[in-house]
């Protein structure tokens, strides 16, 4: 999208669209991620501190203030600008999030958990990712990794899909941690 605002080509639907679906991530990141991380923190971990960078989750970051910048602005410059800004604010999130996030997901869940906190997303009546979005957030996913991250997501994947389904109890009792189930 900043490729198309700097040739001054209105990508106003893309902004809505991707908008959307960013605000729907960070949904999920701070209904279900989050609070599940801090909660298995503090259950593991008793006297670990839970960083500020957990606890502020997605909503803090201030991403809808700058789309509503972008969106209010006329001038295509002030646009090319905002727009520099929210990307850069989101390799920052995004940083952050694999230096203080993942590593404690990874510590704290096993790869069968953190697949069945991912299936949440999916999960229609949860109304996060309908399956259309989740195209678009894959599509995503795939032009702006680089390709060790591409491989490692690639494997990430692999070995999901081979485990099989938690049974109903299963389920139940893991949802039950994070979840009004």
């Amino acid at each position: 999208m900043i490729v198309l605002a700097e040739k001054g080509i209105p990508s106003d639907w893309r902004m809505d669209h991707w908008k959307d679906i960013w605000l729907r991530q960070g949904r999920f990141q701070d209904e279900i991620i989050i609070p599940s991380l801090i909660t298995r923190m503090k259950k593991t971990l008793p006297d670990e501190e839970v960083p500020s960078a957990i606890r502020a989750g997605y909503a803090n970051q201030g991403f809808d203030k700058i789309i509503t910048k972008i969106e209010s602005w006329q001038v295509m410059d002030d646009r090319n600008y905002a727009m520099k800004e929210l990307f850069r604010a989101m390799n920052n999130y995004f940083e952050e999030r694999e230096r203080y996030i993942l590593p404690r997901l990874l510590d704290n869940f096993s790869e069968r958990e953190l697949w069945a906190l991912d299936s949440i997303a999916y999960r229609r009546e949860m109304d996060y990712f309908p399956p259309g979005v989740v195209d678009d957030l894959h599509t995503w996913w795939l032009r702006n990794l680089g390709l060790d991250e591409w491989v490692e997501l690639f494997w990430y994947f692999f070995r999901g899909w081979r485990q099989p389904p938690m049974s109903e109890g299963e389920w139940k009792a893991f949802a039950k941690e994070f979840l009004s189930v």
